[in-house]
């Protein structure tokens, strides 16, 4: 398993995090609340798909090694 910073997701929820913060902050053309408040939906939404994505890969790759030490392949780890 690769760290989060070489991942796809982590880059595009980077991207996603930036777009949101600059319109929350009023650095892009947001001249409306609801503007502002798209940009923080934006951040969470980010956040939340990425610490999604993070755990599933986590997850699986819990499970394989739990099923490779319980085969006797490999020793266990921890």
């Amino acid at each position: 398993m690769k760290p989060g910073y070489k991942t796809t997701e982590f880059w595009l929820q980077l991207l996603a995090q930036l777009f949101g913060a600059l319109m929350a902050s009023g650095v892009l053309a947001a001249d409306t609340p609801y503007a502002k408040l798209v940009g923080v939906v934006l951040m969470v939404l980010g956040a939340l798909g990425y610490t999604y994505q993070r755990g599933v890969v986590k997850i699986s790759s819990d499970k394989a090694t739990a099923m490779t030490v319980a085969a006797g392949a490999v020793k266990d780890p921890s």
